[in-house]
C-alpha cells in the first residue's frame, strides 16, 4: 500500500507542486516576510545588543560549568528547517543556546565602508537597510532570506566575487564568544589565526554574536550585456578573461543552457540610461563579422543584477550580445 501511494504521488508530483506545493509555498513565504518586515518596523532593538550578548555569555558559562562527561554538544536555537542546507542535524539532542534576538543592523560607517550587523540579518534586510544609504553589500547573495552570519562562516558568494572574493573574505571582524563564556572582537591583527579560521568553519569555534563587513556604494542603474556563447571552451575563456581584466565588470556571470551553449551576463553601475537606441546596433567578434545587438530599459528589483557594457565578443563562438539597463 505504501509503494502505491508513493508510486501515484510520483506519478502525479507536477500537479501537486503546482496546485498545492506553489500556493503554500507562496502563503508560508508571504506570511514570513510580513513577520519579518513588522519585527523590522516595530520590535527592532540595536541599542540592546550587549545586553543580548550578555545573555548568551551566561547560557555558554553555564554549559561550561557542567562536568564534561555531562555536556552535550553545543548549537544555537535556530530551527533546521530555516537552515539553507541538505543537512538536518539533532538538535533536539543537544544544548541549544538562544541566539534568536540577534537579528538587527547595528550600524553603517560610510568613512570606513563598513556595516555591522547581529548574525540572524538577512540579506533581503540589510539590503532594505543599507540601499536607503546608497550602499550595498560587497557580496550580495540574491537569495533575500540567507543569514549574514551563516554566510560569513560558510561559503557565500555572489557575482560580485571575482572582484573581492567570497563573503567571509569582505569581513573586518567577528565578534564571538568562546567556549568558556568570553567574548573576543576577531580581526587579522588581533587574532589572525582565528580571523583566517573562521571562514568555512560553520560555526564550529565559536556562536558568532556580530559581525563587521564591507559595503559597496551603488548608483541609479546597472548597465546590462548579455553574451552569447556556443562552446564549452568559448565560455569558460570568455568567463576567466572578464573576471581577470584591468577593467573586469561590477557583476559577472553564467548561465549554461547546454554544454556547449551559454549566455555571460555583465554588468556596471550607471548613473542614467543612454535610453534605447532606435534600431539595431553592432557589435564585432573576433572573428570580424557584425551581428546585431539590442538595448532595452527595465526597472531592477535589487543592486544585485548582473552585467557591463565591457562584456565584449572576443571569442569566435560567441555571438550577437544585447544590453539593457536594470534601476536599482
Amino acid at each position: 500500500m505504501r509503494q502505491k501511494l508513493v508510486d501515484l504521488l510520483t506519478k502525479y508530483r507536477s500537479l501537486l507542486l503546482v496546485g498545492v506545493g506553489l500556493p503554500v509555498g507562496f502563503v508560508f513565504d508571504a506570511v514570513l516576510r510580513a513577520r519579518a518586515r513588522a519585527y523590522e518596523l516595530l520590535g527592532a532593538a540595536p541599542e540592546r545588543h550587549d545586553e543580548k550578548v550578555r545573555e548568551i555569555q551566561e547560557q555558554v558559562r553555564r554549559w561550561a560549568s557542567q562536568p564534561a562527561s555531562e555536556r552535550k554538544p553545543m548549537c544555537t536555537d535556530r530551527r533546521t528547517w530555516m537552515n539553507l542546507s541538505t543537512r538536518f542535524e539533532p538538535k533536539h539532542t543537544w544544548h541549544k543556546v538562544r541566539m534568536g534576538a540577534l537579528r538587527d543592523v547595528l550600524g553603517l560607517d560610510e568613512q570606513a565602508r563598513t556595516v555591522r550587523v547581529e548574525p540572524f540579518v538577512t540579506v533581503g534586510q540589510a539590503m532594505r537597510f543599507l540601499a536607503q544609504r546608497g550602499y550595498m553589500l560587497a557580496v550580495h547573495l540574491e537569495i533575500a532570506d540567507a543569514t549574514i552570519g551563516g554566510l560569513a562562516l560558510a561559503a557565500g558568494m555572489t557575482t560580485h566575487s571575482h572582484k573581492v572574493g567570497m563573503l567571509f573574505e569582505t569581513v573586518v571582524a567577528y565578534e564571538v564568544v568562546l567556549a568558556d563564556g568570553s567574548l573576543v572582537r576577531v580581526t587579522k591583527d588581533s587574532h589572525p589565526d582565528l580571523f583566517r579560521a573562521m571562514g568555512w568553519s560553520h560555526g564550529t569555534l565559536g556562536l558568532l554574536v556580530g559581525v563587521e563587513l564591507a559595503v559597496v556604494p551603488i548608483k541609479k542603474y546597472v548597465h546590462m550585456r548579455y553574451v552569447p556563447v556556443h562552446s564549452q571552451q568559448g565560455y569558460c575563456d570568455e568567463m576567466y578573461r572578464l573576471a581577470n581584466a584591468d577593467d573586469a565588470p561590477h557583476f559577472l556571470e553564467a548561465t549554461v543552457y547546454a554544454k556547449d551553449r551559454a549566455v555571460i551576463m555583465c554588468g556596471d553601475f550607471a548613473d542614467e540610461p543612454e535610453g534605447p537606441p532606435s534600431g539595431p546596433r553592432s557589435t564585432t567578434s573576433a572573428a570580424g563579422t557584425s551581428r546585431g545587438s539590442t538595448s532595452t530599459s527595465r526597472r531592477s528589483p535589487s543592486a544585485a543584477a548582473t552585467s557591463t557594457s565591457r562584456c565584449r565578443t572576443t571569442s569566435s563562438a560567441t555571438t550577437a550580445a544585447s544590453s539593457g539597463w536594470w534601476r536599482t
